[in-house]
């Protein structure tokens, strides 16, 4: 039977059952630790980290996300450098594995007609599609971008 809970997370992530390796505590814990490590990514004036969003940080690995899939290749080329610049701050002293991953999360919920993919997520598509020598991927990039293109 599943039970219908009225409180908020907020609600629960404070609350005083929310004991020392519960869940709810990791999870709030590594909520504490995203925010943080966002904080920290502030102090260093790099562009680049305008445009990702923390996932994953534990002190020696640190997981960001973005949208833009030129990023991906900008990071594999800058990951040691990023890596160096990162390490010269305390909080970073440890790092030592940078990965960067492509996500796209809806804006707003999308019905079927407003599923719609941006230009510049095409664009980015097709040019990966024409530089894979893998043809199932280019046959199910080609096909999300048709998808798209009809809607």
């Amino acid at each position: 039977m599943i039970r219908k809970y009225s409180a908020s997370v907020t609600e629960l992530l404070n609350s005083r059952k929310n004991k020392k390796g519960s869940l709810l505590h990791t999870i709030k814990q590594q909520h504490e630790l995203i925010k943080t490590t966002e904080q920290k990514l502030l102090y260093f004036d790099i562009p680049y980290f305008n445009h990702t969003k923390v996932c994953f940080y534990n002190g020696k690995k640190l997981v960001l996300k973005t949208e833009i899939p030129e990023l991906i290749a900008k990071f594999r080329e800058l990951k040691k450098d990023l890596i160096a610049l990162l390490n010269t701050n305390e909080y970073f002293k440890d790092l030592s594995t940078l990965e960067l991953v492509l996500v796209f999360e809806p804006k707003q919920k999308a019905s079927s007609s407003e599923a719609h993919m941006p230009n510049s997520a095409q664009t980015a598509f097709k040019n990966l599609a024409k530089t894979l020598e893998d043809g199932q991927i280019k046959h199910a990039i080609n096909n999300l971008l048709k998808k798209h293109h009809h809607e």
